[in-house]
């Protein structure tokens, strides 16, 4: 800005210097400037004007300035041509003055409409980005990360691909006495309940790492297997949460005063995922793992967790890979499955005989967790 008023100032200076009368030259001594008429200056003159004033323009709207400092820059200018009539030295000419205060004035207002669109334009970018983390992150809820990261990928009118997991651990489990619980409570309350108890459980699928499949009513499911349903796949890490479950539901019960208990049932073996729903799309686990699971929970003692022949040995194995030696289940001694409704199911639906893990107290200090 500092630049551009002093180039203004100096070139105001020399096209309004006066040509030397030759009378005035006699009786001051001083010799003519230009032996050029009045017409040939004052003809040139406004040649440069013309050249000068876009050159100017140009010049002092070639670096962006706030609006701020494009205010200041006015008030420069005003005060500049009210200083020029101050002083009889200072040939600062009228139109001058009303150039450099008007472009003053007219680069701060076309600041100020430059600022304004930038805050709009932000303000617009920003509610999309928060839009877009929004949309990305209910997506992650209903879907694996991998899941929609391939989507994201594929085609706009590509059909979902179905994803074949050669080995899966997952756990399900029921909340016992909820429903009985649920049936004395005022419906925001039950509301509140399952808030409470499922953001409890979601906690633990962060801890261990194990995907949340869905929720049914009072059921929760969540487990683990190879991508794109989850990058950790660790049968242990699995029962662990069913532990955790059990654990988290008997503190809300204590805190609540409430007789509410929770059971779950872990299983191992092949599945199917896949994206079910056109319009209220989610990520699905099917497959006759998915239906021993239901059998494993429901026949699953009161505060226990109950897993499959198949999920036992996956944990042992996993356990002596990491060189570490733990006793883990006791085997059931009932010679069948009975739920909690009286109905009668055999282990061989389940892949054969079942095993309840220990309480977490009992395997804390040999895992270390």
């Amino acid at each position: 800005g500092l630049i551009a008023i002093l180039w203004f100032i100096s070139y105001d200076m020399v096209s309004s210097s006066k040509r030397i009368d030759p009378k005035d030259a006699t009786t001051t001594g001083m010799k003519p400037q230009s032996t050029r008429g009045p017409d040939q200056v004052s003809t040139q003159s406004d040649i440069f004007s013309l050249m000068f004033i876009p050159i100017y323009f140009y010049v002092t709207t070639l670096h962006p300035l706030l609006f701020t400092h494009s205010c200041v820059f006015a008030i420069e200018a005003v005060l500049i041509v009210y200083m020029s009539t101050l002083f009889d030295g200072l040939q600062f000419g009228l139109v001058s003055g009303i150039v450099l205060v008007g472009n003053s004035v007219l680069n701060a207002f076309f600041t100020h409409h430059s600022e304004k669109s930038l805050r709009a334009r932000f303000k617009a970018n920003s509610s999309i980005s928060l839009a877009q983390d929004r949309i990305e992150h209910i997506l992650n809820t209903l879907m694996p990360v991998q899941v929609v990261e391939e989507i994201r990928d594929n085609e706009l009118n590509a059909p979902p691909r179905a994803h074949t997991y050669r080995f899966a651990t997952v756990a399900q489990s029921d909340l016992c006495g909820f429903t009985k619980l649920a049936s004395t409570r005022r419906p925001e309350e039950v509301v509140e309940f399952i808030g409470e108890l499922f953001g409890m459980f979601d906690e633990l699928t962060d801890e261990y790492e194990v995907y949340k499949v869905e929720t049914v009513g009072d059921a929760y499911i969540a487990g683990q297997a190879d991508i794109p349903l989850t990058y950790k796949n660790s049968p242990v890490s699995v029962v662990l949460f069913g532990l955790g479950m059990i654990r988290a539901t008997h503190e809300w019960s204590r805190k609540r005063g409430e007789n509410v208990s929770c059971r779950v049932g872990v299983h191992s073996g092949e599945c199917v995922g896949g994206i079910v729903g056109s319009e209220m799309q989610r990520y699905h686990l099917f497959g006759r793992l998915m239906t021993g699971l239901e059998v494993l929970e429901s026949t699953a003692p009161e505060g226990r967790v109950q897993v499959s022949v198949a999920c036992k040995e996956a944990v042992e194995r996993g356990l002596r890979e990491e060189g570490r030696e733990v006793s883990m289940f006791e085997p059931r001694q009932e010679a069948r499955l009975t739920t909690s409704k009286g109905e009668v199911h055999e282990y061989e639906e389940v892949g054969g005989v079942t095993y309840v893990a220990k309480s977490y107290a009992q395997i804390r200090g040999q895992l270390k967790v």
